[in-house]
């Protein structure tokens, strides 16, 4: 179990125990890289990460649709995002519903992104 104050810390920890590939890949990885990882190498976060890039504001069934996932797979693709900072959730109440809208944050992706590459080449 995973058990800190920070949730950014928790969310990667998780990342890196969660990680398809052996955990000493992400071991000596700096944590923002490490976040980078997670999100690029899963198919369904992958997709559903462009797919939000491309379409601020995006609801839940147009995501799926969009990324061609299932609905449960966007919703896990889009909580596990929302987990590392690439996306962010807005509830609109102004339906009645609480509708759930879904923002990527370009800025943070692109700078993990490149700390990823840079640990990724460094010697």
């Amino acid at each position: 179990m995973i058990d800190s104050t920070d949730p950014l810390e928790d969310a990667i920890a998780s990342a890196r125990h969660n990680v398809l590939m052996p955990t000493r890949l992400t071991a000596d990885m700096p944590p923002r890289a490490a976040a980078a990882h997670r999100a690029i190498t899963g198919t369904a976060r992958l997709l559903v990460l462009r797919y939000v890039l491309a379409n601020d504001d995006a609801l839940r069934h147009d995501v799926a649709e969009g990324a061609g996932v299932s609905e449960k797979g966007a919703w896990v693709a889009l909580r596990e995002l929302t987990e590392l900072g690439y996306v962010t959730t807005v509830v609109d109440e102004s339906d009645g519903r609480g509708t759930q809208r879904f923002t990527a944050d370009r800025a943070r992706l692109e700078k993990d992104l490149a700390a990823l590459v840079a640990w990724t080449i460094a010697p």
